[in-house]
């Protein structure tokens, strides 16, 4: 998928990683995230007229509590990302984003989403 937004997505509001994008219906929500970002490692390797410069991992956790007219639902997952921040023709900034996610629902049902992002142009 080709990214406009940030390289963080769980961190938007409308995304909850491992039910996938815009996935639940509610009236009203709340949505809790606590993550940590490993320092970045220097890579510093050129492929070609790509140039790998540094890489990151990130690990987050949420809780995600809906209500839809009468019902209400329950989420958390656990997932991990790696960035990948690299440099093409020498001036052409982009991010590639890998990662997995897992959520579980209130009936203890698991969710499973895999995703990888490119990011142009800007980190």
């Amino acid at each position: 998928l080709l990214e406009e937004r940030t390289n963080r997505r769980y961190r938007q509001i409308e995304n909850f990683s491992g039910l996938g994008d815009n996935s639940q219906i509610a009236d009203r929500f709340a949505k809790f995230t606590v993550e940590n970002i490993f320092p970045s490692v220097k890579i510093g390797k050129q492929f070609g007229d790509t140039y790998l410069k540094r890489a990151d991992v990130s690990i987050f956790h949420q809780r995600l509590y809906s209500e839809f007219k009468d019902t209400s639902a329950q989420y958390y997952n656990l997932g991990i990302q790696s960035n990948w921040h690299l440099t093409n023709f020498y001036t052409i900034d982009a991010t590639l984003s890998l990662g997995f996610a897992r959520a579980w629902d209130q009936a203890g049902d698991s969710y499973d989403e895999f995703f990888l992002y490119i990011k142009l142009f800007r980190n």
